[in-house]
C-alpha cells in the first residue's frame, strides 16, 4: 500500500535502523583506513601483496554480493523478515573473522612468504561475503520502510551520519590505544611490528561496540514477513513485478550503478592512501594516523546533516557538482603543496575538503539508488547487489593497481601523493560525467500481462496501466531546479 506523503517512521525506528550498520561501519573504517598499513608495515608483506590480498578479498565481495542480493529477495520466511535473516547471517560471519584479520598469527613468525599469504585470503574472503550480506541487507530494508522519497532520503542521511560517527569513533579509539601503547616510546616513532597488539586491541574494541548495535537494531526495526506471494519469484506472469532480469533494460540503472559505485570508491581511497602518505610521504607521527581521517569524519558527519536542508534549495545534480568540486580540491592540494607544509598545517584543510566532497557525494549517490528501485522493492537487494558488485571489483582492481606501481617504485616518497592527487581526481571526473548524464525518465514494465483467458493485455495499454516510476527521478532531476 502507498503510504501518505506526510508520513513520518517513528524517530526510534529511524535512529534503530540507522544503527543496524554501525558494526558494518566500524570494521570498514578499520578495514580501508589501516589494512594495508597493517600488512605491510606490521605483517611486512611487500606492497603488491598486500594489494593482491586486497583485491581477492573484493573480489569475493564482489562476485557473492548479487547472488546474496538474489537470494535475499527470494527468501520469504514467516518467522523474520528476509532482510533481517540474511543482516543476522552476515553480522555472524563478520564478527567470527573480523578480530583474527587483525590478530598476531600465534607459531607465525618464521612462516614463509606464502604461509601466511593462505593465512589471510580465507580470513579475508570470509570477511567480505559477511559484510556484503549486512551491507545489502540493511540497504534493501529503506524501500521496504517507506516508499516516500523524502523519507528515504532521511533514513539515507540519518545512516550515513551515523557511518561518520562510527568512522570517527574508530580513529578516536584507535588514537588513545596508540597513546597507550607508545607511552614508552617516541611519538615520532614509525608503525612497526611492535605495533601488533595495537590493532588487535582495537579491533575486539570495535567488535564489543558492533555487536551491542546490531543488537539494538534487530530488537527495534520492524519487518514485514513473509506472505506467501512468492513476489520475488521469478513468476511474473502478471508483470506487476520488478524481476531481476528487468533492470538491465533501464538506462539509469547503468549511470546510477557507476555513480554509486565510484563514489564509494573515491572515499575508500581516501581512506586507504591518506594514512599511507602520512606515513611514508610526510613522515608524520603516528598519532596523525588516527587525527586526520578523524577530520575527514567529523568534517563529513557535519556536511551530511546539510544535504536535506540544501536540497531544499538546490536539486541533487548541482549539490553533487559542488561536492565533486571540494573533492577536486582537496586533492590537487596534494599534488602543488610542499609534503612539510601539509603535514604541518594544510592537512587539516585538505581533511575537510576532503570529507566534505566525499560525504556529500555518498550521500547523494546512495538516495539515487533508492530513488531508482522506487516501488520496486521486490528486487530492491538485486539492484544493491549489483552496484555493490561494481564497487568492490572497480574498488579491488584500483587498489592492486596502485600498489603494484608502488612496488614497482621503492623509494618513491611522492607515489602516494600522486595516487591521492591523480587518481582521485580521474574518478571524480567520471562521477561528474555519470551524473550529467542522468535526466528525467520512466521505468516501464514491458512482459505483456496474461489475463484468465490467455489472451495478452495490449502494449499501450500496458504502459498506461503498469507503468512504474522512479523516485526523485521522476521529477526531472534538472541541474538547476529542486529535487522534490
Amino acid at each position: 500500500m502507498t503510504q501518505p506523503s506526510d508520513y513520518r517512521l517513528p524517530l526510534g525506528q529511524r535512529l534503530a535502523y540507522a544503527v543496524g550498520h554501525v558494526q558494518n561501519d566500524l570494521f570498514a573504517a578499520m578495514w580501508f583506513s589501516y589494512l594495508l598499513l597493517y600488512l605491510q608495515h606490521v605483517v611486512l608483506l611487500p606492497e603488491t601483496t598486500a594489494g593482491m590480498i586486497f583485491l581477492i578479498g573484493q573480489f569475493c565481495d564482489g562476485i557473492i554480493t548479487p547472488w546474496i542480493a538474489y537470494e535475499s529477495d527470494r527468501l520469504n520466511w514467516r518467522c523474520y523478515g528476509k532482510r533481517k535473516t540474511t543482516h543476522l547471517i552476515g553480522t555472524v560471519v563478520i564478527s567470527l573473522t573480523f578480530p583474527f584479520v587483525f590478530t598476531r598469527c600465534y607459531g607465525c613468525e618464521n612462516a614463509s612468504y606464502w604461509s601466511l599469504v593462505i593465512y589471510f585470503v580465507p580470513l579475508v574472503c570470509l570477511f567480505q561475503s559477511g559484510w556484503a550480506a549486512v551491507q545489502v541487507s540493511h540497504l534493501s530494508l529503506i524501500p521496504e520502510l517507506t516508499n516516500v522519497p523524502k523519507e528515504r532520503d532521511e533514513l539515507n542521511i540519518i545512516r550515513y551520519a551515523f557511518d561518520i560517527l562510527t568512522d570517527a569513533a574508530v580513529y578516536v579509539i584507535t588514537y588513545f590505544v596508540l597513546i597507550y601503547h607508545t607511552a614508552d616510546v617516541l611519538p615520532e616513532e614509525a608503525i612497526s611490528p611492535n605495533n601488533a597488539d595495537v590493532f588487535r586491541n582495537i579491533s575486539f574494541i570495535l567488535l564489543f561496540v558492533g555487536v551491542i548495535f546490531t543488537g539494538i537494531f534487530h530488537v527495534f526495526t520492524p519487518e514485514k514477513t513473509g506472505t506467501g506471494n512468492g513476489s520475488s519469484s521469478d513468476d511474473s506472469s502478471l508483470g506487476s513485478y520488478m524481476i531481476w532480469k528487468d533492470w538491465f533494460k533501464v538506462a539509469s540503472f547503468y549511470k546510477i550503478a557507476i555513480v554509486f559505485s565510484v563514489s564509494r570508491v573515491i572515499t575508500n581511497i581516501l581512506q586507504a592512501f591518506i594514512p599511507l602518505y602520512l606515513q611514508e610521504g610526510t613522515q608524520a607521527p603516528q598519532q596523525l594516523i588516527a587525527t586526520i581521517p578523524l577530520i575527514i569524519n567529523l568534517s563529513g558527519f557535519v556536511s551530511s546533516l546539510l544535504v536535506k536542508p540544501i536540497l531544499r534549495c538546490l536539486s541533487k545534480k548541482s549539490l553533487f557538482m559542488i561536492s565533486a568540486g571540494c573533492t577536486f580540491i582537496s586533492c590537487i592540494w596534494f599534488a602543488w603543496d610542499d609534503p612539510n607544509n601539509i603535514r604541518d598545517q594544510n592537512i587539516y584543510i585538505i581533511a575537510v575538503l576532503s570529507g566534505v566532497g566525499g560525504s556529500m557525494m555518498l550521500v547523494l549517490a546512495l538516495s539515487l539508488a533508492a530513488d531508482l528501485i522506487g516501488e520496486n522493492t521486490e528486487s530492491g537487494g538485486f539492484v544493491y547487489g549489483c552496484m555493490a558488485f561494481a564497487e568492490k571489483i572497480i574498488n579491488g582492481v584500483t587498489i592492486l593497481a596502485f600498489q603494484a606501481g608502488k612496488g614497482s617504485c621503492v623509494g618513491c616518497t611522492t607515489y602516494y601523493r600522486n595516487v591521492l592527487c591523480y587518481g582521485v581526481c580521474f574518478f571524480v571526473m567520471v562521477n561528474l560525467l555519470a551524473v550529467l548524464c542522468l535526466n528525467s525518465s520512466n521505468l516501464y514494465v514491458s512482459k505483456p500481462i496474461l489475463l484468465d483467458d490467455e489472451s495478452e493485455l495490449s502494449f499501450s495499454t500496458l504502459l498506461d496501466n503498469k507503468k512504474k516510476k522512479y523516485g526523485a527521478v521522476r521529477s526531472g532531476f534538472q541541474l538547476f531546479s529542486k529535487s522534490t
